[in-house]
């Protein structure tokens, strides 16, 4: 790209203004009746040329390195009409999975992403967060809100007439504790609370005047107050000297907001990290590139003293024009607190299926442990340790090209539960849209599953029952020695929790008590 970037025109949005080579990109997202030129422009009115455009008073500071700098941003006018916070976060997120014309890549393919966001735009973000979050867990992601109405803002009350007269619906959300306004309150609190993206990191600021301020009249309300602005990462941090509007236009290295902004940056973003050797096109999956068409799940106790192994074989197909390294990033929970001591009793592999085996090489990009507390197993709170991993494939998956493999899990001692009187769980679950799910899991030689322990739950990843009535139920085989559920077509819902409650019990000891 140029060495000197240029400013957009007004209304152009969802354009690099800078892109490099570092894995890290600041996407810089606009507020409600603005753009990407107007909201971050400071116009000094008796000397243009000393204006000042945030982007570039960033990408001119070395305290930053050298990221690469997004413009995102959204439809948004008067007479947007039905155009709501759904329709912009849809809008942007399309937009940071696009090649550009250039043939520059997606921001989606970096791995570390910046958010800064200008009041609305905070709202479009946390609402993109919230509903795509299966595209950001292996990111490292930073939340920068900026006089950000998380609440609601008593101006967008004054301005219902107008918001009424066009059916301005993105204003009309804007209203001080409106009904979509609480909703997405309470699914962000959930998502940070049970960090469903870990690597999610933020900050909150708001303005210290109303836009009308005079230096000896108090102001006595403000566009965003700090019990709007401050909900998610602590206590908001007051912009000295500036009102919602200037406190994204920054005039100097020394404005509030800036320095806000390099603080944030030097804390959880200044080290580079090990760049990748390939940075691919676009995402994987709903958000890599990657269809997934089948997923297979195999289940093996192996003896009562409770060691396992778990096998997971995925079927992939490349659905894009460009080369794929990265596969589909997963994770999966066992019973065990403590995630050090997961870590040392087992064994993660991940190998090719089939006869391209000869052909492809498949490796964990990444296996991380991290202890949970979840309740999506019955609704109770317990301690789980989830394993994640992103396999890499070399060489590249072609475009068109299908590709099947296995990730293995070997474990010692994790599943002796299931062979206790209260009995254990399994089941799976996928973030990614497929029309094809198996599920099995065996017991051990001399063992069988207990018939009256068998008990299906579908929930979500916070615990709250899902209802799908038509969902197939897992079912015994092989003389109850095996529990078999396979889902097909419309049956898969994505993120939704497939849980059995299970017992496995001696054949000898069961058959002497009459079960």
């Amino acid at each position: 790209m140029n060495s000197v970037p240029t400013i957009p025109p007004a209304g152009q949005n969802n354009i690099w203004y800078q892109y490099t080579s570092s894995s890290a990109a600041l996407v810089f997202v606009h507020g409600i009746l603005s753009d990407s030129r107007s909201c971050w422009l400071h116009v000094d009115r008796h000397d243009g040329r000393k204006n000042v455009y945030w982007p570039e008073l960033v990408r001119t500071d070395r305290r930053f390195g050298d990221p690469s700098i997004f413009l995102g941003g959204y439809y948004t006018a008067v007479d947007a009409g039905p155009y709501e916070v759904k329709d912009c976060a849809a809008e942007l997120f399309s937009a940071m999975n696009r090649v550009d014309e250039h043939g520059i890549p997606a921001v989606m393919s970096k791995r570390r992403i910046v958010f800064v966001c200008h009041s609305t735009g905070g709202i479009v973000v946390r609402y993109l967060l919230e509903s795509q979050y299966a595209a950001f867990r292996e990111k490292q992601v930073g939340l920068v809100l900026m006089a950000s109405p998380s609440y609601g803002s008593a101006l967008a009350d004054r301005l219902q007439w107008l918001t009424k007269f066009y059916y301005q619906q993105l204003g009309a959300q804007l209203e001080w504790g409106s009904w979509s306004l609480r909703d997405l309150d309470t699914r962000f609190k959930t998502l940070v609370s049970e960090r469903r993206i870990p690597g999610l990191v933020g900050v909150e600021a708001y303005e210290n005047h109303f836009i009308f301020h005079r230096t000896w009249l108090p102001d006595r309300r403000l566009v965003v107050t700090a019990e709007s602005a401050g909900r998610y990462f602590g206590a908001p941090i007051q912009l000295r000297g500036t009102d919602h509007f200037s406190a994204v236009k920054p005039d100097g290295l020394r404005h509030p907001s800036h320095e806000v902004l390099v603080d944030f940056w030097s804390k959880h973003f200044a080290t580079e990290g090990p760049k990748p050797d390939h940075i691919p096109a676009r995402p994987a999956g709903e958000a890599y590139g990657l269809e997934l068409i089948a997923l297979d799940h195999r289940h093996q106790y192996l003896n009562d003293d409770g060691d396992f192994r778990m096998e997971i074989d995925y079927t992939v197909r490349n659905g894009t024009q460009f080369g794929v390294n990265l596969l589909l990033p997963d994770w999966t929970s066992f019973f065990v607190g403590d995630a050090e001591d997961l870590r040392r009793r087992s064994r993660v592999e991940v190998r090719v299926l089939g006869k391209v085996s000869n052909l492809f090489t498949v490796t964990l990009e990444q296996c991380s442990y991290a202890s949970i507390r979840t309740s999506k197993v019955d609704g109770v709170a317990v301690d789980l340790t989830r394993i994640r991993w992103h396999p890499r494939v070399e060489p590249a998956l072609g475009a068109g090209e299908t590709l099947k493999y296995a990730l293995v899990i070997t474990t010692t001692g994790t599943e002796k539960a299931a062979f206790s009187e209260k009995g254990s769980a399994a089941g799976f679950a996928t973030p990614y849209s497929t029309t094809q799910v198996s599920f099995r899991a065996e017991a051990p030689k001399g063992h069988r599953f207990d018939p009256g322990v068998l008990v299906p739950s579908l929930r979500t990843e916070g615990g709250s029952p899902v209802a799908l009535p038509s969902s197939p139920q897992p079912a015994l085989a092989d003389q109850d020695r095996a529990i078999v559920w396979s889902l097909t077509g419309d049956a898969v819902t994505p993120n939704v929790q497939y849980i059995a409650r299970l017992r496995i019990v001696n054949e000898r000891a069961s058959s002497d008590s009459g079960l």
